[in-house]
């Protein structure tokens, strides 16, 4: 064979085994990389809904005793005691539910007439947000979710919120739960099972309420930007989704889970988003510790084949 066409096949042979080896190297490498994605996006997936269902059923709980204490309130107006009877079937009710800090009844002018804890009774709450929403849009059969507040006693709080009707079905004042974020702070802490993730509570309006782990930067912030998962999650009309790139909350990339919670039995005027959520540099840490040492291995085997070769043909024409 002519010396000249002999080397220019074994460099082509050479290079040739040299992309088959990084080629298949980088088929691997993918393929570890796409299956640790899938891993992740279903596990976060099952972890977020998870939180919801849980979360759906306390807030069905919830409801139903806001409609145990609807059908009460007639009877209570008859007693000549009626108010003290009603704050203490109202404490019975809150201290028989964790995720309820406390329970109220308010009278069309926005007075507190009954409670569960005695201080509030005659107070008058009329200027709040959560009253004045109930008043302009009066329906019974809506269960109000209020943006989350800071209330008297410094607990930051959502309510929930069902409508007295009066006599002819106009606005006759409400009923009112405020959940414990104590309990639903436990609640998210389940859905943790890596040091680097996060959860997150957040109401439809867009204001987060609660964050594990607890960042109190992160409370009372607007999540409702343009481009935000959590916008992408209500426009998209889906109730779960996987999103990554760019998190407005955690603020760097990552990978989160978000599902709407909004059963059509609770006729719930806001949702409230789940997101649980990991950053893309913990989840495939191990993945790039290895795209780096087998990178390294590929160029020691792609040197050691050149020189190799490159030696050979020197002593061979010596």
């Amino acid at each position: 064979m002519n010396p000249s066409r002999r080397f220019l096949l074994e460099w082509m042979y050479a290079g040739l085994l040299i992309f088959i080896i990084g080629g298949y190297m980088a088929y691997l490498l993918l393929h570890d990389r796409l299956h640790i994605e899938t891993q992740e996006r279903t596990r976060l997936a099952g972890q977020a809904q998870m939180v919801a269902d849980n979360l759906t059923s306390q807030l069905k709980a919830a409801n139903l005793s806001l409609e145990n204490v609807l059908k009460e309130i007639s009877a209570w107006r008859r007693e000549k005691d009626g108010n003290q009877s009603a704050s203490q079937h109202l404490k019975a009710l809150a201290d028989a539910m964790p995720g309820v800090l406390t329970m109220f009844i308010v009278d069309a002018r926005g007075t507190i007439l009954a409670a569960d804890k005695a201080d509030l009774v005659g107070k008058n709450v009329a200027k709040r947000e959560f009253f004045m929403a109930v008043q302009r849009y009066p329906d019974p059969k809506t269960l109000y979710v209020s943006v989350p507040f800071l209330t008297s006693r410094g607990n930051f709080t959502m309510n929930l919120v069902r409508l007295i009707p009066g006599p002819e079905g106009q606005f006759g004042g409400m009923v009112i739960a405020s959940l414990d974020p104590k309990e639903f702070r436990v609640l998210l802490n389940s859905a943790i099972y890596e040091p680097d993730m996060s959860a997150f509570l957040v109401h439809g309006d867009g204001m987060l309420f609660l964050s594990v782990p607890d960042q109190k930067k992160l409370v009372g912030m607007e999540q409702g930007k343009p481009d935000s998962f959590f916008t992408q999650q209500l426009k998209s009309g889906k109730p779960l989704n996987v999103f990554e790139g760019n998190s407005y909350a955690l603020g760097e990339d990552s990978m989160v889970a978000m599902v709407t919670v909004q059963p059509e039995t609770l006729a719930m005027d806001k949702p409230l988003v789940v997101a649980v959520g990991r950053t893309q540099s913990a989840i495939y840490k191990y993945w790039r510790q290895e795209l780096i040492s087998q990178a390294a291995l590929f160029w020691i085997v792609a040197l050691m084949t050149i020189t190799g070769l490159y030696s050979y043909q020197k002593i061979r024409k010596a």
